[in-house]
């Protein structure tokens, strides 16, 4: 009885401890934040802010100074700018344009280009976006980063063959762009690369995009991921130029086909790839993907584990909120290397004693939101490093079909919506020394549902 009363209070206190214990954030990366806050006017620089004043006009040469290097005209009510507004500020470096009131997207660049230019932002700066194809006027000889986001634009095309031939990062997302004649703007120095939000579903490659680094494309139309096509008239996208490719997003598109094996892209080191109609994928599909870290399946439809048909590096795998109702064994056996695996949100019934063989390294294992109701003697065998193991909001009934090793390196352990029927002393026998068992919580408490 002594014992009992023991156990018991320990547990309880790993309960409230748990309560001012938030989730862990997840440790997957995200696409790079390169936002235009990054890029405000800096303290050593000759800067003018006439931000939030109320202007409705820039008239020709604007403002003269041989000494500015920065102007800020963000949140106005500016509908045009005249031609040569700013040619009397021949240092200007960074020009601020968002959130105005332009009539239309054609009325963001009237003032026709700028020999000093580095950085030129005009986010949001449609009173109301008319999808329209606009022309930019001059050129921009020393321009690095143009944010040009949510303008209503449907294709770009300039009166200059290269209008910005120093050109390193281009966010156009938000648009809903359909045509693609602005790649022929794009100059080989480019290696950012925004166009998510949109509403393109063919991209072939661009013919200088050997030095982009970045690729995002969420929330478009594609429905396929191809290597090559003679057809013209072929939808889908293209990657096979992007030599130098580390970080590409395609969620949130309608992929359900991909014709491609990557090749080429042997620096990726992200794929995101969630959130589409993917069902089943070859086993060769990233054996040539060499560099590849994290690789993000969800949210798709995929109904088996994908087995690899040769080791791959993957170190982060997520594959929650698909359609996998059971994991074999040996599923993970080409990706030795993996720390963080997600199975959360699918229909797994069934894990088999050698489901996770071979994942020496693995640190963090999500297997909540299933319908896993015991797990078999021995399963845990592989797991030297394991850390975080999140089996909430499945159907066990104890703990004792956790079947849970006293040796195992567990940390984390988290249960929360589980109908566990009692909890007495012998319960953690089996349970590895100072495991904090969390009932409470999820481990990725804020995630949304699938």
């Amino acid at each position: 009885m002594g014992r009992y009363s023991t156990m018991k209070l320990a547990f309880t206190l790993v309960i409230l401890a748990c309560w001012s214990k938030l989730s862990l954030a997840s440790n997957t990366p995200e696409s790079p934040d390169l936002g235009e806050s990054q890029f405000l006017c800096e303290s050593n620089l000759l800067s003018l802010n006439f931000s939030n004043a109320v202007i409705t006009k820039i008239g020709q040469d604007f403002i003269g100074s041989q000494l500015i290097t920065c102007l800020d005209l963000r949140k106005n009510q500016i509908e045009v700018i005249a031609p040569n507004a700013f040619s009397k500020l021949p240092k200007l470096k960074k020009l601020y344009l968002s959130n105005n009131k332009f009539s239309t997207a054609r009325d963001i660049f009237t003032f026709g280009g700028h020999e000093t230019l580095e950085i030129l932002t005009a986010n949001n700066a449609v009173r109301n976006a008319i999808y329209i194809d606009i022309t930019i006027p001059g050129s921009y000889p020393n321009l690095e980063i143009l944010f040009a986001r949510e303008n209503g634009f449907k294709d770009i095309t300039a009166t200059e063959k290269s209008p910005f031939p120093k050109l390193k990062i281009l966010d156009l997302s938000g648009n809903r762009m359909t045509d693609t004649k602005f790649k022929n703007l794009l100059p080989s120095s480019l290696e950012h690369i925004y166009l998510n939000d949109n509403s393109f579903s063919t991209l072939k490659s661009l013919s200088k995009g050997s030095n982009v680094t970045t690729l995002i494309l969420d929330n478009n139309r594609f429905t396929m991921i191809r290597d090559f096509s003679n057809n013209p008239n072929d939808i889908g996208l293209w990657l096979s130029a992007f030599h130098n490719l580390r970080h590409l997003s395609v969620a949130g598109n309608m992929i359900s086909t991909i014709y491609s094996d990557f090749s080429g892209l042997n620096n990726l080191t992200y794929l995101n790839l969630s959130r589409n109609e993917i069902s089943s994928l070859s086993s060769g599909a990233f054996q040539k993907l060499l560099q590849l870290e994290t690789l993000d399946l969800s949210q798709n439809k995929i109904q088996e584990v994908i087995k690899m048909s040769s080791a791959i590096n993957v170190t982060t795998l997520l594959l929650s909120c698909n359609k996998i109702q059971k994991v074999p064994a040996n599923a993970f056996q080409q990706m030795p290397e993996l720390r963080e695996l997600s199975l959360k949100a699918n229909l797994i019934e069934e894990v088999d004693v050698n489901s996770f063989a071979y994942l020496n390294y693995l640190e963090t294992l999500d297997l909540s939101d299933n319908k896993l109701s015991s797990l078999p003697e021995g399963w845990t065998g592989a797991f030297n490093s394991l850390q975080i193991l999140d089996l909430s909001e499945n159907k066990f009934t104890s703990l004792e079909s956790l079947s849970l090793s006293n040796t195992l390196p567990l940390v984390e352990v988290y249960l929360m919506a589980n109908p566990l029927k009692y909890l007495d002393a012998g319960s953690f026998d089996n349970l590895p020394k100072n495991v904090t068992v969390d009932l409470a919580h999820r481990f990725h408490e804020g995630y949304p549902k699938c």
